[in-house]
């Protein structure tokens, strides 16, 4: 009688525990499909993005992320965010807190009166987030300052949310980092105008107009080309105009400078392709000190290199719904296809990317100013007259850079959350990929002077810009003319 007790003792257990083992196995695959339904998400910008495709035609991977930056020794990694605060679920509200009168656009503007350690400079709504997000551009002294509230307004209804906060990578340990400041929503629309406060009540010394996508519009602009600040009161005319239409030729319909300073000539040219809807000239006074030239040393900069990477992240977001593509690179920079003539015959073609990529990474390569021109070109005086140096140097280092290593890249940006100087920091989705584009597709040209480099390099001759001669003569001869800047 005992034996037989026990025995049902067992079976009982036994089947307790299968029926536990049925349940966990269930609850598995229910967080399993719903994880797989969250990441697939899309908000309506894009298809569902497609399992990586493995490619076999190169030894070596085409996809990676690297853990550092190699021209920032000891700078933070890939993607390291520093302080977050908790989000709370609910919006917070406030009595007797008044809207302020909106501030000039395109302005850096202080957190709070008499205080430099947070500047603000942009807001833009961002729909891929979920919950929505409204993202403020701007600058932090320090790596941890003190916790801030978002004022968002709903045209005169006010929400107060808590915000998160992101340094951008690269501060080559400056005083101040480029920062941005997220405040997560509970309502699907776009707030009209949002101000970044150190206490939920206080009243804001700004008011930031937000950004928005316009709902259910395509992107009219193919690729858009954001630059490095200008600065040093940069003011080759010729040089501009030469990159203007070389960026044009390759397929660019929108570029924006961001202007800290520049010389009466360059203003004039400026003006001239904004007047034609090509160019968009962003103030940046940068209200910090800067780099300085001649190097002063009484001067001591605050901030890395005229805020560049807030000028890119700004750019990013600033074109994130306007333009298919997003182009980084600097003014003596142009991303080269070496077969074909356009970025879009490049970009359609059947290029060696995972379906998923939000980045298209290219070797860096110099054209170096210093070296000879090229033996044609001394007897083509239209190529002479116009200093044009993609068609002077045709001679390039022997030495290509690895990717990663002074590269510059083209995104998708509506999957793109942040970028960096030479690849992108952090995507919207972790299915979103790097790629690198094979140096016989294309070439970052970097045309630079080396004045005191003693280094001997191989010299490799490369004409492929010489395509563009006889299209890229005759626009910057007509800009120039048209701005009485042709030299004689």
């Amino acid at each position: 009688m005992r034996v037989c007790w026990l025995a049902v003792r067992r079976s009982r257990a036994t089947v307790i525990l299968l029926l536990l083992n049925a349940a966990l196995l269930c609850l598995i695959f229910l967080y399993t499909a719903a994880d797989e339904r969250f990441q697939g998400r899309d908000l309506h910008l894009q298809q569902d993005v497609p399992r990586p495709i493995v490619v076999d035609d190169f030894k070596k991977p085409v996809i990676r992320i690297p853990k550092t930056d190699p021209w920032s020794p000891g700078d933070i990694g890939h993607k390291k965010k520093f302080t977050v605060y908790q989000q709370d679920p609910k919006p917070q509200y406030c009595q007797n807190v008044h809207k302020v009168r909106p501030s000039k656009e395109s302005t850096f503007l202080k957190v709070e009166e008499g205080s430099e350690d947070t500047f603000v400079f942009s807001a833009y709504f961002d729909p891929r987030t979920s919950p929505p997000s409204v993202r403020i551009l701007g600058m932090s002294k320090g790596m941890d300052p003190q916790k801030k509230f978002c004022q968002v307004w709903y045209q005169g209804q006010l929400e107060i949310y808590t915000a998160e906060y992101f340094i951008v990578p690269e501060t080559h340990d400056m005083t101040y980092a480029p920062s941005i400041h997220v405040c997560y929503l509970q309502r699907l629309m776009s707030p009209s105008a949002v101000s970044l406060v150190n206490s939920k009540c206080d009243e804001a010394a700004h008011l930031l107009s937000v950004t928005a996508p316009r709902a259910s519009t395509p992107s009219h602009i193919n690729f858009t080309v954001c630059v490095t600040p200008l600065n040093f009161n940069f003011d080759k005319a010729n040089e501009l105009v030469e990159m203007i239409e070389m960026n044009r030729l390759l397929g660019a319909q929108r570029i924006t400078f961001y202007n800290y300073s520049s010389g009466p000539s360059v203003h004039r040219i400026l003006d001239y392709y904004s007047e034609q809807g090509i160019v968009q000239v962003i103030p940046w006074q940068v209200p910090v000190a800067v780099d300085t030239w001649p190097p002063d040393p009484k001067v001591q900069p605050q901030i890395h290199y005229f805020a560049q990477l807030l000028a890119l992240n700004d750019c990013l977001y600033r074109h994130m719904f306007t333009s298919n593509y997003v182009v980084f690179t600097d003014l003596d920079e142009f991303i080269i296809p070496r077969d074909l003539t356009t970025w879009n015959e490049m970009m359609t073609s059947e290029l060696p990317c995972y379906s998923g990529t939000g980045c298209y990474l290219f070797q860096n390569c110099f054209f170096r100013r210093d070296w000879e021109d090229d033996v044609t070109a001394l007897t083509d005086k239209s190529v002479q007259r116009l200093k044009l140096l993609t068609q002077l140097k045709m001679q390039r280092e022997a030495n290509i850079w690895p990717h990663f290593s002074r590269s510059k890249y083209i995104v998708k940006p509506r999957l793109i959350v942040q970028v960096g100087v030479h690849f992108v920091f952090e995507f919207i989705d972790t299915r979103d990929y790097q790629c690198e584009v094979p140096s016989n597709i294309a070439l970052l040209h970097h045309y630079r002077l080396w004045e005191d480099d003693l280094q001997k390099m191989r010299k490799v001759p490369d004409n492929t810009t010489l395509r563009y001669k006889s299209a890229l003569v005759s626009r910057v001869h007509n800009s120039l003319k048209a701005n009485r800047l042709l030299p004689k």
